[in-house]
């Protein structure tokens, strides 16, 4: 196990886990039988994972960003080394496997935008754990480390979680994660020693059903709440985002913004994106959320994760637009 050291610039937040390669198919009306061929609209390779497209939407907001991921000794691992140096992405808690290729996902996007996923069981992103975890770049001057995503790699989640967001308070960052329904024997239970130091978590509507079995987004907020975590942000598609906090007696509802909507491929990642530069900004969490809304609505005009969004006068200018024509509809 290698690991690479870029840039020792301290960054203020960064982000750990999911790290790989998309290949996303665009315009899927069915899959194809046996022996035959399926004609899409276009084939195309990008950056993919919850931590790296967090990392890339921040980075193009202008935030320093510091990566923590594995990738494989091959093509695909040095594809995203190439995309991170493009965007000023810090690669100082990078790893590279020598024995393991990169993870890849295949990216299945139908005619309405929406898009499922195929990927190897055996994935690296799977075994990420305490051995790829590099407290000495949890440091002063972080300001927020985030966790993309919980429920991903088992060592991850029990054996490196704990002492990582420990550590990261202990420096003074604010600690955030969101969710997968990845790993069958997952639970909110076993999640205990971590949720104590976490912040905010922010799973979707789906997510939160699916660890709770609560299906009122304020009763599983609780349930999360019950375990330790502050804050609880669930994203309910296209009606919006609502928080519930221990500090604030009422929840925060913040809707989505409009949009044509190509390819919902990393949306909620560029949420999470948007709603951290709020917060490392000094914004209120309803001001935050407003701007990962923002972000995310940009995000789905283009396919991929990562090509909708430009820079932060891009989302700025997105939301003034969309205040006006809220004044004068």
């Amino acid at each position: 196990m290698k690991q690479l050291h870029l840039n020792n610039q301290p960054p203020e937040i960064i982000c750990v886990g999911m790290t790989l390669v998309d290949f996303l198919a665009k315009g899927v009306l069915s899959f194809p039988h046996p022996g035959t061929t399926g004609i899409v609209d276009s084939i195309s390779m990008s950056t993919g994972g919850d931590a790296i497209n967090q990392a890339i939407t921040l980075a193009k907001l202008g935030h320093r960003v510091s990566l923590f991921g594995v990738v494989g000794d091959d093509q695909q691992g040095s594809y995203i080394f190439s995309e991170c140096q493009k965007y000023g992405i810090q690669t100082d808690g990078m790893f590279i496997d020598k024995e393991q290729p990169t993870s890849t996902s295949v990216v299945l996007i139908d005619a309405n935008g929406e898009r499922s996923f195929l990927s190897s069981r055996d994935s690296l992103i799977r075994q990420q754990g305490p051995e790829h975890i590099n407290l000495e770049w949890v440091r002063p001057g972080v300001k927020i480390v985030s966790i993309g995503s919980l429920f991903c790699s088992e060592d991850l989640d029990l054996k490196a979680l704990p002492t990582l967001l420990k550590k990261a308070k202990s420096v003074g960052a604010t600690t955030i994660a969101d969710l997968v329904c990845d790993r069958n024997n997952g639970s909110l239970e076993e999640m205990r020693n971590a949720f104590r130091y976490l912040d905010i978590i922010v799973p979707s509507y789906d997510e939160a059903v699916y660890f709770t079995g609560k299906t009122d987004p304020l009763a599983a907020a609780a349930e999360f709440q019950r375990y330790g975590v502050g804050t609880v942000i669930v994203k309910l598609g296209s009606r919006g985002a609502i928080a519930v906090s221990r500090n604030n007696k009422e929840a925060i509802h913040i809707p989505i913004f409009p949009t044509h909507v190509v390819d919902t491929t990393g949306s909620g990642d560029n949420f999470m994106a948007g709603l951290i530069s709020g917060l490392v900004q000094g914004d209120s969490l309803a001001d935050s959320m407003e701007l990962g809304a923002a972000v995310a609505a940009l995000s789905v005009q283009a396919v991929g994760a990562s090509a909708g969004v430009k820079d932060a006068r891009q989302v700025t200018d997105f939301i003034e637009s969309q205040t006006q024509q809220t004044a004068n509809p």
